[in-house]
């Protein structure tokens, strides 16, 4: 993956992955972070804090981003797909959702929701979605997500 814009992002070099995990954890601001050493074992941290912008999905290469997300939401199912039985709704990896809506790509918008834009994808499988990106400056809940 190509990391992410990196306007709203803080590095250090002294960090190791573990050390990084932790700070993202810890800061309710932080949505993702990597090495920013990909050479070796890796090593330094890079963390980004607010919307995730420019993202890029590569077949081959590329780096590893961990994003954030509430484990207690998410249950891990098979093919890479997530599913939120509470939702009720199919959730994927970023990677695809990504690779689907073309970087989430304004020819791929359909509209403004909500809770932020919303795109159409298409799925390696030729299903078409729509895909919700949720925005910072909502206030609605879980329960107004299910409603809309």
């Amino acid at each position: 993956m190509k990391l992410p814009d990196s306007t709203s992002s803080w590095v250090s070099k002294s960090m190791n992955l573990n050390e990084c995990r932790e700070k993202c954890l810890d800061n309710s601001s932080c949505m993702a972070y990597t090495n920013s050493d990909i050479r070796g074992e890796g090593s330094g941290c890079a963390m980004w804090f607010g919307d995730l912008i420019d993202i890029t999905y590569f077949q081959d290469g590329g780096q590893d981003l961990y994003i954030r997300m509430s484990a207690s939401e998410l249950e891990k199912t098979e093919n890479d797909q997530i599913q939120n039985i509470d939702l009720e709704l199919p959730l994927f990896e970023l990677a695809t959702i990504v690779s689907s809506t073309n970087n989430f790509s304004i020819n791929m918008k359909l509209g403004q929701g909500g809770f932020g834009p919303v795109y159409k994808g298409t799925l390696v499988d030729g299903q078409e979605i729509a895909v919700k990106r949720l925005s910072k400056i909502s206030e609605q809940g879980l329960k107004e997500l299910k409603n809309e």
